[in-house]
């Protein structure tokens, strides 16, 4: 019995090592978005994608396809490549609003500090209500309490979305909550400043 589990263990092994290596990479050159897409999940499913990074950098900056540019902008979010930063943070000015948003979400996976001027920005003056929200959001998930100006700001959004993820992203920061009383944000932050 226990010889057959040690087969069945490197069996499986030997399988999970041939899926590993199945990525058809050279589709990532392909003149058909859907197959350069297909690439980049595959790649992101391999055992080591961390090796394919500075190509999702590369399809990012370069690729003529917006979806696929916002899908490399997702990987590098999901699998927090810190060096793709300024690449992301251009994106977010990309002509085209899926690049942006996804480039956002990246921005808020990575987790950096350097990015909150960006984000502050974008939540203040863009005018795609995803970008704002997902700009709300990603400040949220960094956490850092120079953040709280901004979001205060952002209470009174026209828009009911962005002026509910700015409140959640307070409340994450701060670990207080007075609604969207801006007087009373106002007056706690006040509060705080060193006397």
């Amino acid at each position: 019995m226990k010889n057959i589990l040690v087969v069945i263990f490197f069996g499986i092994l030997l399988i999970a090592a041939v899926s590993c290596s199945s990525a058809k990479i050279s589709d990532i050159a392909s003149p058909n978005p859907d197959y350069r897409r297909q690439a980049l999940d595959l790649m992101a499913e391999e055992c080591e994608p961390a090796k394919y990074l500075g190509l999702f950098m590369e399809v990012l900056e370069k690729d003529s396809d917006a979806l696929v540019r916002a899908q490399a902008a997702y990987y590098l979010g999901k699998f927090q490549h810190k060096p793709a930063i300024p690449l992301l943070i251009k994106a977010t000015e990309d002509a085209n609003v899926f690049v942006k948003q996804e480039s956002v979400w990246a921005l808020g996976e990575i987790k950096d500090d350097s990015v909150l001027n960006t984000l502050l920005v974008l939540l203040e003056k863009n005018s795609n209500i995803e970008v704002r929200k997902r700009s709300a959001d990603a400040l949220k998930k960094i956490g850092d309490p120079k953040a709280v100006d901004g979001l205060i700001e952002q209470l009174d959004d026209i828009n009911q979305t962005v002026a509910y993820a700015s409140l959640q992203a307070l409340m994450a920061i701060t670990k207080q909550d007075f609604g969207r009383d801006i007087k009373q944000w106002e007056k706690w932050r006040e509060d705080q400043k060193p006397k």
